[in-house]
């Protein structure tokens, strides 16, 4: 019987019985069965959850397309409406500033006149003044190169002032 036992031992039909007489064991001891259903499960779920992600992410995809779309006639359209708000801003300010300067303008002819009739007033003011002390020197020289007529004068000036006095 030793011989039949080496025999047996020695055997690979043996072995292979009592490897699977232990992977039944374990089979059975760790429930090998419920982890390869729950394994199996989790991955259908993932699987389940990435066609949902793939559909949202197709629809997403979907949505972007539509949005851009319309994206190039949006920006010329928004590009229009920027040069002509722009114009109006440049042709508001353009009057403004012509305003401005017509008003500038008005009052540099007023500055002008103004300061025109103060120089001429000046030259008037100087002028007469100029003549008046002409005057005082050619009637000085005329009165002391001949002195009855400073005497004529002072006369018919106190007459004058007579006049005056008696009439008010």
């Amino acid at each position: 019987m030793a011989n039949f036992w080496n025999l047996i031992v020695q055997s690979n039909t043996f072995n292979f019985i009592v490897m699977l007489v232990i992977l039944g064991i374990l089979w059975q001891k760790l429930n090998l069965s419920s982890a390869i259903e729950k394994m199996k499960s989790e991955i259908a779920a993932f699987i389940e959850n990435s066609k949902t992600e793939r559909t949202n992410s197709e629809k997403h995809l979907a949505d972007t397309k539509k949005s851009v779309e319309n994206l190039d006639t949006e920006i010329k359209e928004a590009l229009d409406k920027s040069k002509v708000l722009a114009q109006n801003v440049f042709d508001e300010i353009q009057t403004m500033a012509e305003k401005s300067v017509e008003k500038i303008e008005a009052n540099v002819d007023k500055i002008i006149d103004n300061e025109t009739r103060k120089v001429n007033t000046k030259l008037s003011n100087a002028t007469a003044d100029s003549a008046i002390n002409l005057a005082t020197l050619r009637l000085k020289e005329m009165f002391e190169s001949n002195p009855e007529l400073h005497n004529k004068h002072i006369n018919d000036a106190i007459e004058t002032l007579d006049r005056i006095s008696w009439t008010k």
